[in-house]
């Protein structure tokens, strides 16, 4: 099967392909190595208006980031101060989820890697180990009368020339066509016939690297695994016989510093081919990289085998000498160099004959295992969830190694069955499904750390109890009431109740289920925490999770009830120190008791133990915090087949959740904003009844509603039924009868009738839950037209117009004023929010406006690949593409689209 395609070359964003082949979906993502590079982008900043009220938070925000530096080597939770640049190299990264991973991008490289070594977070190390890579040798296997090289081998590292390129290697340049394809959790990677390569020696051939990830929704056991695989097709085109041989090479140690220190052995292991491990102990605990190469007949070709090599060290700053010998040796690796630098490498190559017009294969994959994660701020340790089924010793690398050589074609099945769901759907656009598909590169790629032993503490007054079903409800005799009292416990034991029902997941298994093959449950799955953004170093961001979380609750949904189960646990805790906060300079407690916390903590602290690491603001007092998290509780409930028992246990918390939110942040019936950034926009300020703050109100209602009718609790159901219609009374006076949307706020200011995009927020997750409207019939859908025509269409007129974007489509502004002028309020009024665009999108969706949902959402990725934000995707940009805080969490929420896409809407087209 020839690799190359007719000369109609496709164009896929980066210029015209001509080497894509059947073996790689046409969804995938492409571009080729040469073609320009977008123009560089800058970190947003401020207008001069909108610096002013900033700058006390400033000065507060750079004393803050000075005295982190102090205490913790320039770990804070974020430093505005010191950008992270733009980079236009990122691919599809290497690994399962929440175990670690090492990032590739789309040229080959190896860049960005998050492992033991940098725990919980991310560190770009391309310039770091230059060659961790493929290196390629070729040699006619005959001599042909016209060649003239008697089989002499060429030889290519399979990357450009990288800063510290090694002298006497040859790289690639533009000589050789090459081309980098993206489809997460798979990617491709193809290598033609250098041009200058003589013909008369009748040597053509394509080389494609399949790089694979086992990353399987619904599958908790090999997606939480820290390895990959990598499969070469070589496809003989020319006249001669060829010897084809691929070497890997990885350094040990993949970040600057005292760690990347190489005090571990470096062993060669046996198996169906060659295997080197490279231990890599850090401090106490163990550690270690792994790569290998299959050997023994090539699976589908018996008749020729295939021969491995391993080199098990060699000095890592002389990689030229170990490719020169590669090379001279026709693919062969040498013996290995003891050295005593700290910075070692270790290689593995694979051979094979590959006869004219036919093709061969080879198989390699890499395994770290850094099974224990720490955290500065504790002492305490958690055990990484893929240690359930590989020992925590040195021996689960190359045993994970060889377990993805030989799981390669199941995972691959799998894989492939679950993106054709989406690839072959014609409903769909083909730019959606490259979209859908990549975008959630950061389930692996984001600092995710999925644990067998994490989660809250349970406060240590309370006493552990058997928790049961209904145990919120329990009167004082412990019977589960009928659901007619309301009150007919006193606080603290409804709140021991609650304790004992949130906690009961943690208890051993009894003897009659332990060890059994028991289907997965919240409780089972273990413990998952990821940053909110590269940038913003904060685990569970639980603000913006409840955009994000959509790509959990549709791929590992009983993952994602866990990081809900955890939250209330949370909710149950309080942290009593008091704290300046960065925004008014007050002094409040870390988190108050019974509230929920707005991040799970932060790499640099004290994960779990200690949350609420963010201190700009006194998020105890945020009004959308508790409403999302009674959202969130009730979408899980759905998204796990809607199972009684998980409402059981959470009913407690919801409760206390709406009845907190009610007493501290409710006037007449409706929560209200109190005239600072009070909820997930945080530079943004509203006063009183808000479209955002008030639709998540009148949302939690509903579906607490919702909840008493499923657990029989029929006065908790007229309860809230009332105070929904109280709410909604109150809510209805935002409504512009003359521009058809919800005002920004009821307050005086003069933004107060903006047309917020994200104003249908707590309508959407009604309807993603599949519960009535919390509007009155027909405004959902008027004020989401109304937002496709202002906050989306003529923001990208103003795009096109002002600087020359090539499409009209760029997402939906956060704010837009009704005269068709962006909402310049504060910075982030004015800004595009990628992750809510996906949102606003998928409630469209679940209104029937199929074409208006799918072009706001790809606004986001023709402003992706306009600007060069593959796998970097950043929580905000301007029109112009300057953007804020690289690779963030929010954008995940494209599920939520998919999510609308899978159970239906009211109407369906070809868009």
């Amino acid at each position: 099967m020839s690799c190359v395609c007719s000369k109609a070359a496709e164009d896929r964003g980066g210029g015209p392909l001509l080497l894509r082949h059947d073996e790689i979906p046409r969804a995938a993502w492409g571009r080729s190595f040469w073609a320009p590079p977008p123009p560089k982008k800058k970190p947003l900043k401020p207008t001069a208006a909108q610096t002013l009220p900033l700058l006390p938070l400033g000065y507060r925000m750079w004393r803050h980031v000075r005295k982190e530096q102090k205490a913790r080597g320039g770990a804070s939770f974020m430093d505005p101060f010191n950008d992270w640049p733009h980079d236009v190299s990122h691919g599809v990264p290497l690994g399962g989820i929440g175990c670690g991973a090492l990032g590739r991008g789309w040229r080959g490289d190896f860049r960005r890697y998050s492992t033991g070594q940098v725990p919980s977070g991310v560190a770009s190390v391309t310039d770091d180990t230059p060659h961790t890579c493929f290196a390629i040798c070729t040699a006619p296997a005959l001599p042909g009368p016209a060649s003239g090289t008697d089989g002499q081998a060429a030889g290519r590292v399979l990357i450009p020339a990288p800063k510290q390129a090694a002298k006497g290697v040859r790289y690639l340049d533009a000589d050789t066509p090459a081309e980098g394809y993206a489809l997460y959790p798979r990617a491709w990677h193809v290598y033609d016939t250098p041009t200058a390569a003589a013909d008369t020696r009748g040597v053509a051939y394509t080389a494609t690297c399949e790089q694979l990830s086992p990353v399987i929704p619904h599958n908790y056991t090999d997606s939480s695994l820290p390895c990959g695989c990598f499969e070469w097709t070589i496809r003989n085109r020319g006249t001669v016989d060829l010897d084809v041989a691929v070497m890997l090479t990885q350094h040990n140690g993949v970040s600057k510093g005292a760690q990347t220190r190489s005090t571990g052995r470096h062993t060669v292991h046996g198996g169906r081919g060659s295997c080197v491990v490279m231990e890599h102990p850090l401090g106490d605990d163990p550690g270690a990289y792994c790569v290998a190469a299959e050997g023994a007949e090539a699976k589908g070709f018996a008749a020729d085998a295939v021969r491995t090599s391993a080199c098990a060290e060699w000095p890592a700053d002389q990689y030229a000498q170990l490719y020169r010998r590669f090379v001279a040796r026709k693919g062969d690796l040498p013996d290995a160099v003891p050295c005593s630098a700290q910075r070692r490498m270790g290689g593995v190559a694979a051979k094979v004959r590959v006869p004219a017009g036919e093709t061969r294969r080879l198989r390699f994959s890499m395994s770290w295992t850094f099974p224990v994660a720490r955290f500065s701020g504790t002492a305490r340790t958690y055990t990484l969830k893929y240690t359930e089924h590989f020992p925590v010793h040195g021996a689960a690398a190359p045993a994970l190694a060889q377990h993805a050589l030989e799981n390669m074609d199941a995972w691959r099945g799998a894989v492939t069955a679950w993106q054709r769901r989406i690839t072959d759907d014609a409903r769909l656009p083909e730019w959606y499904k490259t979209c859908v598909l990549n975008e959630s590169y950061y389930l692996t790629a984001g600092g995710s750390v999925w644990t067998v032993d994490g989660g809250f503490p349970r406060p240590r007054a309370s006493t552990a109890g058997g928790g049961h079903a209904g145990a919120a409800d329990a009167g004082p005799a412990g019977k589960t009431p009928s659901g007619d009292a309301m009150s007919d416990v006193s606080d603290e034991d409804f709140i021991r109740a609650m304790e004992d029902e949130v906690w009961a997941a943690d208890a051993p298994p009894d003897d009659a289920t332990a060890g059994s093959a028991a289907p997965p449950t919240p409780a089972s799955v273990g413990h998952f925490i990821y940053l909110e953004g590269h940038e913003y170093r904060m685990f569970n961001s639980y603000d913006v999770h409840f955009y994000a979380s959509f790509a959990l609750a549709c791929l590992f949904p009983e993952l994602q009830a866990s990081v809900t189960l955890d939250l209330a646990k949370a909710f149950l805790l309080g942290l009593p120190e008091r704290r300046q906060y960065l925004g008014g300079g007050d002094y409040a407690p870390r988190k108050d008791l019974h509230t929920i916390p707005h991040d799970a903590g932060g790499p640099s602290e004290a994960p779990w133990e200690q949350s609420n690491i963010y201190c700009i603001h006194n998020v105890s007092l945020w009004k959308d915090l508790p409403l999302k998290f009674v959202l969130m509780v009730y979408r899980d409930y759905v998204a796990c087949g809607s199972r009684r028992a998980d409402l059981e246990r959470l009913w407690g918390a919801v409760r206390k959740a709406l009845d907190g939110a009610e007493k501290k942040f409710a006037r007449r019936g409706m929560v209200v904003n109190d005239a600072w950034p009070d909820q997930t926009y945080d530079a943004w300020s509203a006063e009183g009844v808000s479209a955002y703050t008030g639709g998540l109100w009148l949302a939690a209602l509903r579906v607490a509603e919702a909840m008493a009718q499923a657990l029989g609790r029929p006065q908790w159901e007229t309860k809230y039924a009332r105070m929904l219609h109280a709410a909604q009374q109150e809510y209805e006076q935002l409504w512009n009868a003359k521009g058809g949307y919800y005002n920004y706020s009821n307050a005086a200011a003069a933004h107060a009738d903006s047309i917020m995009a994200d104003q249908g927020c707590g309508e959407w997750y009604v309807r993603a839950c599949g519960l009535p409207s919390v509007l009155p019939a027909g405004r959902a859908r008027t004020a989401l037209q109304t937002v496709h025509r202002c906050n989306v269409l003529k923001f990208g007129a103003l795009a096109q117009k002002q600087h020359a974007a090539a499409a009209p489509l760029r997402g939906a502004v956060n704010g837009m004023r009704p005269d068709g002028s962006i909402d310049a309020t504060s910075m982030q009024s004015s800004e595009c929010w990628t992750g809510t665009t996906f949102a606003v999108a998928a409630h469209m969706h679940h209104e029937g406006l199929t074409a208006e949902a799918f072009e706001t959402a790809q606004g986001v990725a023709v402003g992706s690949n306009a600007f060069g934000f593959w796998f970097n995707t950043p929580e905000a940009w301007l029109a112009n593409g300057n953007f804020r805080s690289l690779a963030y969490m929010r954008p995940l929420s494209v599920w939520a689209l998919q999510w609308s896409i899978d159970r239906g809407s009211r109407a369906t087209s070809n868009a």
